[in-house]
């Protein structure tokens, strides 16, 4: 049993790479294959069917090797697709390789999906900068008026407004004892606390 591993990446940083491939047309690596402007299964009563080698993804159910490498923005080639069960075509239904590019399965429809294609639920992705809850208390309890909780907690700002006013005289440390003991404060790149 083989798996695929990735590299976890910034957000910021794997929008930058993945934004002018989102917007710009799908490259395949038949140059033969419809423009994607052409319709999903071309299937009308007046005309023949299309040759079997030409029909978009949409039409096609690929077989995905597992082992095939597949790596974010990469494309595999030869992979075996067939026309779909309903889809009319002439020619050979065999096994017909097509190139395709692995993307996230939340992409575009003629990429080869990592991960599933559907999606149940939205939950919002739990990560961890490496900010523990626990350092966060203890440096609002030790040093809280000098505001090192919040220089620990990445809000370098906040901190700065602490150590000139010698943390509010004890009433902005109270309150951010409170604040961080019931999670309203958390680091400021918007992470869980690393357990």
């Amino acid at each position: 049993k083989s798996t695929i591993e990735f590299q976890q990446f910034p957000a910021s940083l794997l929008l930058a790479l993945l934004l002018p491939q989102l917007l710009a047309p799908v490259a395949s690596g038949s140059e033969s294959e419809p423009d994607a402007a052409s319709p999903p299964c071309p299937q009308t009563a007046d005309q023949p069917p299309p040759p079997c080698d030409r029909l978009p993804f949409a039409c096609l159910s690929c077989r995905v090797n597992a082992t095939a490498g597949c790596r974010l923005g990469a494309a595999v080639p030869a992979v075996p697709c067939e026309p779909l069960p309903d889809v009319n075509c002439t020619g050979d239904r065999g096994p017909l390789p097509r190139t395709v590019v692995c993307r996230y399965c939340h992409q575009l429809p003629p990429e080869l999906c990592i991960g599933r294609r559907s999606f149940r639920r939205m939950l919002r992705c739990d990560w961890s900068g490496g900010y523990k809850w626990s350092v966060s208390m203890w440096c609002t309890a030790l040093l809280g008026g000098f505001g090192l909780d919040r220089f620990y907690l990445g809000q370098w700002r906040e901190g700065l407004g602490k150590l000139f006013s010698f943390g509010g005289f004890g009433v902005w440390s109270l309150v951010d004892a409170i604040l961080i003991a019931v999670g309203y404060i958390s680091p400021i790149d918007e992470s869980v606390y690393a357990p």
